[in-house]
């Protein structure tokens, strides 16, 4: 097999010339430089990864079958994730446990890897809970409450939490022991919960601007506190989700963003749920949820809110390229971003490695998917 005419994208950089591709054996056998030197060429990138969605294809990630992950992780990995976090809505710990319990049964043939749960609450707030059940939510965490993360930690790898709850140093402390990514979302907290969480490895916020708290005075005093929102951005050490669908963050937010956080830490995700890629219509978020989406993202059925995406991560990358951001640069918050926020390694796509890679044209439009020597798109 061989691809032809593409440059190598990695760290935020194209290579200057572009080149011929062989793959053999599942593995990248040869680079030569190409003879296209009248066409524009593609660009090959590191597999994306999403690290929040709900689901995909009709499909809730906590309908916990077979089908259901497979379902979602071909349709993951045909649209560029080689890896994935399923995400679960606000659900009581005790629930969360049983889920969990089925989850490490499961067996989904093939598709896009899954690295972990990513968990919503339930430790969030309720004036932020966006599409979260109300009635799932906890406002204080509890020494009993430790077991449960000590005991699931195999599986649950990022756990979105609000640091205004009660006691969410201890919580925050829980999960570093655990070895569990720390992620604020679904808040009202101020700079000051904020700070103290961050030292015990808070670094990244949820789903940026959605359901997150700005600045604000408190207790009618006259000083004024940071929200996440703004915290995120002045902290160069947080990462910050973020849903570049054109619904969730539009345009010039997203340059607002960008232009404050700079690239390296903006984390593309997709947040989507059951109805990307699915016909218009209705659906369940989690297990009791309703929402329908309109083909331009899922909303509360009762039309109160935004629940998630129909997006992907690939439209997300083509979406800001749109924008004006580099190709390469919209590529690394999708690729080196997430990585670097899971402390897991980076290496250069070269002779030797996996052919497991995304191919992108200067627009950020994903044109083909390849896993392990094998043409998914």
């Amino acid at each position: 097999m061989k691809i032809c005419n593409v440059k190598f994208i990695f760290s935020g950089k194209s290579s200057d010339g572009a080149y011929d591709v062989e793959v053999e054996n599942g593995k990248i056998s040869n680079v030569v430089s190409s003879s296209g030197l009248n066409e524009e060429p593609l660009y090959l990138t590191l597999p994306y990864i999403d690290i929040h969605t709900h689901g995909a294809v009709g499909h809730d990630v906590s309908e916990l079958t077979d089908e259901a992950l497979t379902a979602v992780g071909n349709f993951m990995l045909k649209n560029g994730n080689g890896a994935y976090f399923p995400t679960f809505v606000a659900t009581p710990l005790l629930e969360l446990d049983k889920q969990f319990e089925k989850f490490r049964k499961l067996k989904p043939d093939g598709g896009a890897t899954i690295l972990g749960v990513h968990i919503e609450g339930p430790f969030i707030s309720p004036s932020k809970k966006g599409a979260q059940p109300i009635a799932n939510i906890s406002v204080k965490f509890s020494d009993g409450d430790k077991a449960f993360f000590k005991k699931n930690a195999d599986v649950l790898k990022i756990v979105t939490f609000c640091p205004m709850t009660e006691n969410a140093v201890g919580l925050a402390k829980t999960l570093k022991e655990n070895g569990i990514k720390l992620q604020a979302g679904h808040t009202d907290a101020i700079d000051d919960q904020i700070e103290e969480c961050e030292k015990f490895g808070l670094n990244c916020a949820t789903h940026l601007y959605c359901a997150s708290s700005g600045f604000k005075r408190i207790n009618g005093k006259i000083d004024k506190h940071l929200g996440l929102n703004e915290y995120a951005l002045l902290d160069d050490g947080f990462f910050a989700e973020v849903i570049a669908d054109n619904v969730h963050i539009s345009k010039n937010l997203f340059k607002f963003i960008y232009k404050a956080k700079g690239y390296k830490k903006i984390i593309l995700i997709s947040d989507s749920l059951a109805p990307a890629g699915a016909p218009l219509g209705d659906y369940i978020l989690g297990e009791n949820v309703p929402i329908y989406t309109d083909g331009t993202a899922a909303y509360l059925k009762d039309g109160t809110a935004l629940a998630g995406s129909t997006a992907t991560v690939a439209k997300c990358v083509a979406n800001v390229v749109s924008y004006g951001v580099p190709v390469e640069e919209a590529v690394y918050m999708a690729t080196e971003a997430q990585r670097n926020y899971l402390d897991m390694p980076v290496f250069p796509l070269e002779i030797g490695s996996e052919a497991s890679f995304n191919v992108v044209d200067c627009k950020g439009n994903l044109v083909g998917v390849y896993s392990k020597g094998v043409k998914i798109l």
